[in-house]
């Protein structure tokens, strides 16, 4: 959806475990095409293989995928054992390694059992190759889609008809705008319950979110972290 919601506004927007797939699955396509997916929690599996597959058709690339649930690792994360939880997951990359090519961990929340890992197979997390991946673009920008880019002039609407219906776009022409996070929300550990914060599932989060980063070029809020949109 927050892909989508980017060519909307006519921003480049990727999801946060995008650039993990695709190492994933070129890391695999260099071996026997075998994957693994560790996962906490059976709702992240359909997403986590459907972009897997998405990535694989895209790069022509034939791969196997197999999911595997760390039994007990989403338990000791909302009893607030975050090591436990962590070393949970370290174990079961290790019990499922063998005759994988590489592991991905599906949630964010996983990277730090990276380090907890010994095994010889490698295992992405998300986090660090998308900060990696967005630096990158950011240094050598692609060439500005003039049918895309335009700059809302004061008092303009997305119904001006030289805003060509890019509603908030604000990118000035050969300039890169930056980049900004648009992070899932789930509950917090039980123990930290008190912490949580707006919820982003809500309908339009992610379209309002992005739209104000895009607003936000040029004005005294530049590098600056907003408050959660109230939609």
């Amino acid at each position: 959806m927050a892909e989508h919601a980017g060519e909307l506004q006519g921003v480049e927007v990727f999801r946060v475990d995008r650039p993990m797939a695709e190492e994933a699955v070129r890391l695999a396509s260099a071996g026997a095409g075998r994957i693994g997916v560790v996962t906490a929690l059976e709702s992240t599996v359909g997403p986590t293989h459907d972009l897997l597959e998405s990535v694989a058709a895209e790069q022509s690339a034939p791969v196997e995928i197999e999911m595997v649930l760390s039994d007990g690792a989403w338990a000791q994360f909302e009893a607030g054992d975050v090591d436990g939880y962590l070393d949970t997951i370290a174990a079961t990359c290790a019990d499922c390694a063998e005759g994988l090519d590489v592991i991905v961990l599906a949630q964010a929340s996983m990277a730090d059992a990276v380090g907890r890992y010994s095994g010889s197979v490698p295992v992405l997390a998300s986090p660090q190759l998308a900060v990696t991946t967005a630096l990158a673009r950011l240094a050598t920008p692609p060439p500005p889609n003039p049918q895309q880019l335009w700059r809302v002039e004061p008092g303009q609407r997305c119904g001006d008809a030289n805003v060509a219906g890019v509603c908030g776009v604000c990118v000035t022409r050969q300039r890169v705008a930056g980049c900004c996070w648009v992070m899932q929300w789930m509950p917090p550990p039980h123990s930290k319950i008190e912490r949580a914060s707006t919820s982003t599932t809500a309908p339009g989060y992610c379209s309002a979110r992005i739209a104000a980063a895009c607003w936000s070029l040029g004005s005294s809020n530049e590098q600056r972290i907003t408050a959660p949109l109230q939609t």
